[in-house]
């Protein structure tokens, strides 16, 4: 998670796809993920931006034997003096590892990974990247996994990309892992915060935490500035900086504190990034990592917050979790205060059950045997109890109906929220598209979302079909509880089309 008196941050590199491997199809990946990240192509299909609906344009790639892929993988990565980890590496890897490791994914299991480029550039002009694994559908209920929120700790970014290796190994060869990657489209970004974790991981400022925002005024900073030992006690902290509860207890305004939490909620590209992806897809369920307090963590995150309406379940979920990796499962305030962290601002945005998953540890990077090969496996199946829970249609909503061939069928939300500071407002826009092909099964959350009194909004979905060029057809509002199956008549869009 995230105390200032003890802890560093981790977050994705300039490098992230820079290096590539000797498969011609990944250096052209690669190379088309840089080109989008920078601005200089529209996204090709295979490589969709934030909000694309990659199933819907492109039909996922088939491997003629997709078993033996998994199986050729896995030899690969596992040559003699490997570690027992799904990749087989033994130290921690730089910043261009990381996308160069992802990379390597993509090209072997084209049919179970997929590149992902998230749309704002860092201050340092770094592209932060990641994967999707399994289902394409974008009727799917999503899991996210994030790492690298804080840069110093780097067994977060590892961790992460381990978990990516072993579903692309394990996809078709294992029961549990290939039923739920059928079901579930799992979304892994290793580096939140590129320009930090490069910083740290490269030894400039090993001990850094925060992001390379140096200086408020300044949009963009160069890589000199952040390691610069003059600006050492400056940059933000990521995980302060998310629309709810932002300025709550927990947060420091000063510049120099550790906990640092910005000028406004989201006023770093960072935070954008995971803001966006999860406000345009149905993230049903969520993990954050960190170092190093050995924890299970879910909201709420301040002592005075009453328990979340969902407390019995999350409680239920986490206890699970906490069983499978050591890690006792505790709201977050019982650990310390923190305001304007991902996990709180997922769940009362969009009612998808988020969790910290703080590593143990004595330091933000202990040696790499202890810190990421020791509890790897344990990680690994609290993570995976965190994607079935995702998964799970009890612990969401789902909607039912029929819509003509190819048309395309749009929920969305919006709404305010406040900040935690002064109660200022800000205005949630939650929308997710999908199209359709006859019958439809729509894992989505819950419109009516989880308030911070303890309480729930009554609010619901406005759903939409229209024709491929945005005609809209017919629009419809849908309320839908947690744990529910409400169906959607969309006959007057069918006899419109």
């Amino acid at each position: 998670m995230i105390d200032h008196r003890r802890r560093i941050t981790v977050t994705t590199t300039a490098d992230t796809v820079r290096n590539s491997v000797t498969s011609p199809v990944a250096r052209a990946t690669a190379a088309v993920a840089v080109l989008v990240a920078l601005g200089a192509c529209a996204p090709a299909p295979s490589t969709p931006a934030v909000g694309a609906t990659s199933a819907s344009a492109t039909p996922r790639p088939t491997l003629a034997d997709p078993v033996a892929a998994a199986e050729a993988l896995a030899r690969e990565l596992h040559p003699p003096g490997a570690s027992a980890l799904p990749s087989g590496r033994t130290d921690y890897r730089r910043p261009g590892d990381v996308g160069a490791d992802l990379e390597l994914l993509v090209s072997r299991r084209p049919d179970v990974v997929r590149p992902l480029v998230l749309p704002h550039r860092t201050p340092l002009g770094a592209p932060v990247t990641g994967v999707e694994l399994g289902r394409a559908d974008d009727f799917a209920p999503v899991f996210v996994l994030l790492g690298g929120h804080h840069a110093g700790e780097w067994p977060s970014v590892d961790v992460v990309v381990e978990f990516a290796a072993e579903l692309a190994q394990l996809h078709g060869r294992d029961q549990r892992v290939t039923d739920l990657l059928d079901r579930v489209r799992v979304v892994v970004v290793p580096v939140v915060n590129p320009d930090g974790y490069a910083v740290s991981r490269d030894l400039e400022v090993e001990g850094k935490r925060r992001s390379c925002r140096v200086d408020d005024a300044r949009e963009e900073v160069t890589r000199a500035e952040c390691a610069d030992a003059a600006n050492a006690d400056f940059g933000v902290d990521l995980n302060r900086n998310y629309g709810v509860n932002w300025g709550g207890s927990g947060s420091s305004g000063v510049r120099t504190q550790e906990d640092y939490r910005g000028t406004g909620p989201f006023s770093e590209p960072e935070t954008r990034n995971v803001r966006d992806l999860v406000s345009t897809h149905q993230v049903t369920g969520l993990v954050s990592v960190h170092t190093y307090a050995a924890l299970t963590v879910r909201p709420p995150y301040q002592r005075a917050t009453s328990a979340t309406a969902d407390e019995p379940l999350y409680a239920r979920v986490g206890e699970v979790m906490a069983a499978a990796n050591g890690y006792p499962s505790v709201p977050g305030g019982d650990l310390y205060e923190a305001a304007g962290t991902a996990v709180e601002w997922a769940y009362h945005t969009t009612g998808g059950l988020g969790f910290d998953v703080e590593l143990g540890g004595d330091s933000s990077h202990d040696p790499f045997p202890t810190a990421v090969v020791g509890p790897y496996a344990g990680f690994r199946e609290s993570v995976l109890v965190a994607v079935e829970a995702a998964a799970d249609p009890a612990n969401h909503a789902v909607l039912t109906g029929t819509a003509p061939e190819g048309a395309v069928l749009t929920a969305r939300k919006s709404f305010d929220q406040t900040t935690g500071r002064d109660g200022t407002a800000f205005t949630s826009d939650l929308t997710s598209t999908a199209t359709a092909h006859g019958a439809f099964t729509w894992h989505v959350n819950p419109s009516v979302r989880p308030a911070f009194d303890g309480g729930t909004h009554d609010e619901a979905w406005t759903v939409t079909c229209a024709r491929p060029h945005g005609e809209v057809l017919q629009e419809t509002r849908v309320t839908a509880g947690r744990g529910t199956t409400t169906g959607v008549d969309l006959g007057e869009c069918a006899a419109d089309w």
